[in-house]
């Protein structure tokens, strides 16, 4: 197995990267790298509160760490099948998600009553 420096850029997709980076947890002094490691809510939470995102939005996010937590778990997977050592941390992935960028890329139906005041129901009339 080897042991390459921030391999997760070979299999994070493209646009990744291109949201508010934080500091990797690496840099953090002593064990809170670890223990953000065995509380993955704690810097998932963080990285809500850094997020330029409404308070609708915020909740909708909330509802979905198990499904951010998976994609995380992917990647590490694809690290170890490529057979490097896996070092990607989930607070480290965590603070470079883009959030925005995310909410952007669903569906009207997906954002249904997120962020407005209203629903999305397109208007149609029927002619004969």
């Amino acid at each position: 197995m080897t042991t390459q420096g921030n391999t997760f850029r070979q299999f994070a997709p493209p646009t990744f990267f291109q949201g508010q980076q934080v500091g990797p947890a690496a840099n953090l002094e002593g064990p809170f790298a670890d223990f953000l490691e065995q509380e993955p809510q704690i810097p998932f939470q963080g990285a809500l509160q850094r997020a330029q995102l409404n308070p609708n939005q915020r909740d909708f996010f909330r509802n979905q760490f198990s499904d951010i937590f998976g994609q995380f778990q992917g990647l590490l997977d694809q690290q170890i099948r490529a057979g490097l050592t896996p070092d990607l941390r989930f607070a480290d992935f965590v603070g470079n998600f883009d959030f925005g960028d995310v909410f952007q890329r669903l569906t009207p139906d997906q954002r249904q009553g997120i962020g407005s005041p209203t629903p999305f129901r397109p208007l149609t009339t029927f002619t004969r």
